[in-house]
């Protein structure tokens, strides 16, 4: 499983979920580039991948504009000659997103950071990958994009589309030797996770949970260098499930 030398850019990558992975990544030898609209929590993460003994940076990204993802591929090109991984962890939920309470800005927010931003990024790294006739590609789905409740339509259908996108795109990019797949998390203790906010809401999450236990970034983190190393060389195409067993229930 071993990353050394490799150059991956990790979107969201300064918190939360995106930092474990950018941090897994960094130890198993890759220097990161982290695309994040928070410099502060990214200029945080990227010292702590120094420290590790990688390079790191920073570079503040709207994944939503097209024009920066430009810039973010320039940048990274320019600095490290190379892109070899791209992990698009990004992502937002905006509240009350079921269909009668829905609006256009909803819609669009959601849409644009969840689905529309991979789309480009992957676009612009295969540009690269297929030049090299090498890479991996990671996209974070979610649980959600395979249950489905009342209160997170735009959401749900986000990552719905990530999956089927991750598929199609392992097809299109398979005869470049290029390898794209996605993971699901289910609960995951971040900041982000509201679910776990309170312990009657962080107990019930529990209860459905087969494993007796929440995730944590970490278990995330493991599995995406996993699926970047050449150890996963064979699997593209499929979203692999950290839930702890909550879909099984």
């Amino acid at each position: 499983m071993e990353l050394k030398n490799k150059v991956a850019i990790v979107t969201g990558g300064g918190r939360n979920i995106g930092k474990a992975i950018s941090l897994a990544l960094a130890r198993k030898g890759s220097d990161i580039i982290i695309a994040d609209i928070d410099m502060h929590s990214a200029n945080k993460t990227s010292k702590e991948i120094e420290m590790l003994g990688r390079k790191a940076m920073a570079i503040k990204t709207d994944i939503t504009k097209i024009d920066d993802i430009e810039k973010l591929f320039d940048k990274s090109i320019e600095s490290f000659k190379k892109v070899d991984i791209l992990v698009n962890n990004a992502g937002i939920l905006v509240e009350n997103q079921t269909l009668m309470e829905i609006n256009e800005s909803k819609w669009d927010a959601t849409m644009n950071v969840n689905l529309k931003s991979i789309v480009f990024l992957c676009k612009k790294a295969a540009e690269r990958m297929i030049e090299n006739r090498n890479g991996k590609i990671i996209n974070v789905a979610s649980v959600c994009g395979f249950i489905f409740d009342k209160k997170h339509m735009a959401y749900n259908v986000s990552k719905g589309a990530v999956k089927a996108l991750t598929s199609q795109l392992a097809v299109e990019l398979g005869p470049y030797n290029i390898n794209v797949n996605a993971i699901a998390p289910g609960f995951i203790n971040t900041t982000l996770n509201k679910t776990l906010e309170d312990e009657v809401g962080k107990q019930n999450a529990i209860d459905s949970i087969p494993l007796g236990r929440v995730g944590q970034p970490e278990d995330l983190g493991e599995t995406v260098a996993f699926l970047a190393s050449e150890g996963a060389s064979y699997i593209t195409g499929h979203t692999i499930v950290i839930d702890g067993g909550l879909l099984l229930m």
